[in-house]
């Protein structure tokens, strides 16, 4: 049960963070994109060093900023 909970949470915040991609677009899009590996790499960070919590809350932060990036990077590659 706690599964379905925890990949609704990531793909929901996900996909918040992929609703708003369109406004980031606007905005210089190198970085948003430098802006949003520095944030994952912190995240991953602290998975790997917090404790159980606190990895997965940054866990769950990453799901919206890999939302935005995902749509920003997916434009480009398909918007030549």
């Amino acid at each position: 049960m706690f599964f379905g909970v925890w990949i609704g949470l990531r793909r929901g915040l996900g996909g918040i963070g992929a609703y708003f991609a369109e406004k980031f677009k606007t905005k210089s899009g190198t970085n948003i994109k430098t802006f949003s590996l520095l944030a994952m790499l912190v995240a991953l960070l602290v998975i790997g060093i917090g404790g159980k919590y606190l990895g997965l809350t940054a866990f769950l932060l990453i799901s919206p900023i890999w939302g935005v990036a995902g749509v920003l990077i997916w434009e480009r590659f398909t918007h030549k």
